[in-house]
């Protein structure tokens, strides 16, 4: 056939660069033109995306910086003040309290979920194919929860009262333990921390899966039949192969963290008294309560600081580990590991993992059982029946036309995040000049760990500016923006990982780039696009800042506005709270399911790449 004719050629040397003319030099105007045509190329595929992006988080980026120079209380003219806003903030002693807890906030949500992730992926490796299937298919379900339902969760659990971690302290006569738990300023924040690290480990557990998979086996057996046991061969030969992938756990943390406002709001907000308060809260209250639009953008410049560290520092790290262990890491986290521990690691491994597993399913078990009680007035009959009425009542309280809603907002955000990330990363991974490809990808990186909160002053007045407001356009819009740096960096690995002499063998045989795109490169890369199209899915459904600032009328509601409504609406109808946000993440579970298997391909093949 032609295509394996073409490849040969390739394979022989025989294609100089797609033109079949052998590996001769071409002339000095050739290359130019080449290169004009390879910078056309990348512009007209890369262009949608960064108009998009650069006109909904660059230039609200850099609108920030501007803000912050301006007193404006948000109707008046604004007036210039230079650096007045951040002295003011500087002299203001509640300013580095809440900078202290948002240090706290970042150092414990960077380092806990890795380090979990870690303990996890060991006890996993350490047991027989099924337990370890069905395990991490439940340790990885947190992780889909959107940020309104872990606060419902949560809150549910931390009931000083009803609560079951103070009814099973009361119950073993550890009262003195029971404390109140969003309520003293003691265990407030502590409290807050937990739910963000058990959100937030799923991928690092992944990161390291993928890197235990990719240990050598011969190691592995060489050293058992050498004498050394399981602590021996963990301490000398795993945990080395590891060092890689801990930059990779934090970077995947960072980029899976639970947005620290919307989880200090939604639990506390900022209580009791400021024991909780934190920069992101602070800037939203001075600009949308406070009349001080400028000072709240001095805040969120601070925040945009650390997201441009943590990027600086993701680059950095990724660059200097990204190749530890790279040769092997396509083996499958069910195969690589061919040296099984002995019983006597197995059985205490498995104990643990089975412990570990039912500590994170059981607030979700909780959610559960709440569902299945009756709420106050009803006459079940049954569990289901009092899970039937209650559903019953939460959709006929906004549920439905917001459950709708957040469906059809978060299929639109996922196509048209893929519309827009594919041909970009398509023309990035190709022969596009080095120049402009280093600028773009550095330009994604710059928004990676924006959380939406920093944006989200600019971004009013921006959608003010064009009449979005109250409209699902100025909600759908700026989702995709935010899903585009991952999204376009996740494909762009995924693409730049294809073999080269494949798609040579398809230019060779005539093939236009588009047509290149959309028969060899798309069907080699679906694993991963299905782990950038649920990303974007994923962040439009659970995303609950944008959708509050920006969807004003109670007509048009997403399902996490509504659920935080909902709360405070029936705040003692714990059944009705519980089967609301059973709702909300009913969608997100099944669509795992259904899409594990391609998900898990995808998500292995980030670590082969990088």
């Amino acid at each position: 056939m032609a295509t394996e004719a073409a490849t040969a050629s390739v394979s022989d040397g025989e294609v100089g660069r797609g033109r079949g003319r052998g590996p001769a030099p071409r002339p000095r105007a050739v290359r130019g033109r080449q290169g004009g045509r390879s910078l056309l190329f990348l512009a007209l595929y890369s262009g949608p995306l960064l108009a998009v992006y650069g006109l909904f988080i660059l230039w609200p980026l850099l609108s920030l910086a501007l803000l912050s120079l301006q007193r404006w209380d948000g109707y008046s003219t604004p007036v210039f003040v230079g650096l007045d806003n951040y002295g003011a903030l500087w002299s203001d002693p509640g300013f580095a309290l809440e900078l202290e807890h948002s240090l706290i906030w970042l150092g414990v949500t960077l380092l806990a979920p890795p380090l979990l992730g870690l303990v996890l992926a060991l006890l996993l490796s350490a047991v027989t194919r099924w337990p370890r299937a069905v395990a991490r298919g439940i340790l990885l379900a947190p992780l889909l929860l959107p940020s309104v339902v872990i606060a419902v969760i949560w809150k549910l659990v931390y009931n000083p009262l009803s609560g079951p971690l103070s009814t099973t302290l009361r119950d073993a006569g550890l009262g003195m333990l029971a404390g109140d738990w969003l309520g003293d300023p003691h265990l407030a924040l502590p409290a807050l921390l937990v739910p963000a690290s058990w959100a937030s480990f799923g991928l690092s557990l992944l990161t390291f899966s993928a890197a235990l998979s990719a240990i050598d086996p011969a190691m592995l057996a060489a050293a058992q039949v050498d004498g050394a046991g399981a602590w021996a061969r963990l301490r000398l030969i795993t945990l080395p192969n590891l060092r890689g992938a801990a930059p990779l756990a934090v970077v995947a943390t960072a980029l899976s963290a639970v947005p620290a406002l919307d989880l200090v709001l939604l639990m506390t907000n900022g209580g009791p008294g400021y024991a909780t308060t934190i920069v992101p809260l602070d800037m939203y209250g001075r600009a949308f309560g406070g009349g001080q639009v400028g000072s709240g953008a001095a805040l969120g410049c601070v925040q945009a600081l650390v997201g441009l560290l943590l990027a600086a520092a993701a680059l950095a790290l990724v660059s200097r580990y990204s190749h530890a262990g790279a040769e092997q890491a396509g083996a499958t986290g069910d195969e690589g590991l061919r040296v099984r521990p002995g019983r006597a690691v197995r059985l205490p491994a498995g104990a643990a993992l089975l412990a570990a597993t039912a500590a994170v399913a059981f607030p979700i078990v909780w959610l559960l059982v709440l569902g299945l009680q009756a709420a106050p007035g009803q006459a079940a009959t049954s569990p289901w029946d009092a899970l039937s009425q209650n559903t019953s009542a939460v959709w006929a309280n906004g549920f439905g036309g917001a459950f709708v809603t957040s469906l059809w907002v978060g299929v639109v955000v996922a196509a048209a995040t893929l519309a827009l990330s594919i041909p970009a990363a398509f023309a990035l991974a190709g022969s596009a000049p080095t120049a402009p490809r280093v600028l773009i990808l550095a330009l994604l990186a710059l928004g990676l760990f924006q959380p939406g909160a920093v944006l989200i002053i600019p971004l009013f007045t921006l959608l003010k500016e064009f009449g979005l407001l109250n409209s699902y356009l100025g909600l759908i819009v700026p989702e995709v923006a935010r899903a585009l740096p991952v999204a376009g960096l996740l494909l762009w690995l995924a693409l730049r990982g294809l073999p080269a002499d494949v798609l040579a063998a398809a230019r060779v045989d005539g093939a236009a780039p588009r047509q290149v795109l959309l028969r060899v490169a798309i069907p080699l890369s679906l694993p991963m696009i299905a782990v950038a199209g649920l990303w974007a899915f994923l962040s439009s459904w659970n995303e609950f800042m944008l959708p509050t600032v920006v969807l004003q009328d109670e007509t048009l509601q997403t399902v996490p506005t509504v659920v935080a409504h909902f709360v405070g609406r029936v705040d003692t109808q714990y059944a009705l709270v519980a089967t609301g946000a059973l709702l909300a993440i009913a969608p997100l579970l099944l669509l795992y399911g259904a899409l594990y298997g391609l998900l898990a391909g995808g998500l292995r093949g980030v670590r082969a790449r990088l």
